[in-house]
């Protein structure tokens, strides 16, 4: 599409399909964005208004509340989790009253193939409500980092907006390192949300088309020293995620006729290894034991397992905790629809 002169944007699920995409098509002329660094973010949505560039790779960051002008075409690589962010998505093209084309590319992925088989569902069913607890310190975190990264927080000013838990999420956030009032280590606390994920030695680190080779890793610090490589592969961590579950201590009168039950829970992340894979043919080629130290955070959890059943499925001599993990992937991907 940018050969033939159109003005198109990529929405990628995660920051290293956007990488990929850019690695993919950069000797054929089109330009990639990574919505990480605010100000490689900034120039390039302003060389893609004044059409100076006609084609970007974006997360969902520009889904909304940004305009970069007239676009011709849009490009989906995967479900982005819901109907109306595909939609809203889709809705960046075809503004000023002009045509537009929005292409959907659907992933190996359950609810990908899905949609492929029962395409009615995507085009004619509803747009989904949001649901969000606002009271949930995680979820808030979240939300605080990424404001953090546009502009500084005030407490006087934002309290309005992010309600009465914002002094404590920012002390919260400030103890681990990931928010800090010494602009100097914003790159370090930068780098502490890609550890694990994307930051570890051996890893390949992707940025703006260019790839790096991960040599060390202080934690201390949060530093990391990295050399420029030209490699034809990537990396991807392999992790386990363990979700500790408190004495219920939350109940609502709505819920007594059913043993469902709201818990506080702890999830903790274990990374231990990461594989390496042609970037062609997305085959694994090697993979590499990894040593990593945990991380946990604690968010709420909604469980209904009747006794009776664990009971049947242990006495079958059955993995328990297993089938509850390829449960939780089933709801994952029901959820959805």
């Amino acid at each position: 599409m940018v050969q033939h002169g159109l003005r198109c944007i990529a929405f990628c699920k995660t920051r290293k399909l956007c990488e990929l995409v850019l690695c993919y098509t950069y000797p054929k002329g089109a330009l990639g964005l990574l919505v990480n660094i605010k100000m490689d973010r900034r120039r390039i949505e302003s060389d893609f208004f004044n059409g100076s560039i006609c084609g970007i790779a974006a997360t969902n960051a520009l889904e909304l509340g940004i305009d970069v002008g007239h676009i011709d075409a849009t490009l989906h690589l995967g479900f982005p989790g819901s109907i109306a962010s595909l939609w809203q998505q889709a809705g960046r093209s075809g503004r000023r009253e002009k045509t537009s084309l929005a292409i959907y590319v659907a992933f190996e992925g359950p609810l990908d193939q899905y949609f492929m088989k029962f395409p009615h569902k995507l085009f004619r069913g509803p747009i989904e409500c949001c649901h969000v607890d606002p009271n949930n310190e995680q979820v808030l975190q979240q939300h605080l980092l990424c404001a953090a990264l546009e502009h500084p927080l005030s407490l006087l000013h934002d309290e309005k907006y992010f309600g009465p838990g914002l002094e404590s999420a920012i002390m919260r956030l400030k103890s681990k390192g990931c928010l800090s009032t010494d602009l100097s280590r914003d790159a370090a606390a930068r780098i502490w949300t890609y550890i694990g994920h994307e930051v570890y030695e051996g890893a390949v680190y992707m940025n703006q088309g260019k790839t790096y080779l991960v040599k060390h890793l202080d934690l201390s610090s949060k530093i990391a020293w990295c050399q420029q490589a030209d490699v034809n592969y990537y990396t991807k961590t392999r992790d386990s995620t363990d979700i500790h579950a408190y004495p219920a201590s939350i109940t609502n009168d709505q819920f007594q006729r059913t043993s469902a039950q709201r818990h506080i829970c702890k999830v903790t992340t274990t990374w231990f290894g990461f594989r390496r894979i042609w970037r062609r043919s997305n085959q694994v080629f090697d993979t590499v034991e990894l040593s990593l130290p945990d991380y946990s955070y604690e968010s709420q959890a909604f469980g209904f397992v009747p006794q009776s059943v664990k009971t049947a499925v242990e006495s079958s001599q059955y993995c328990f905790h297993g089938g509850l993990h390829a449960a939780g992937h089933a709801l994952l991907n029901v959820v959805p629809l």
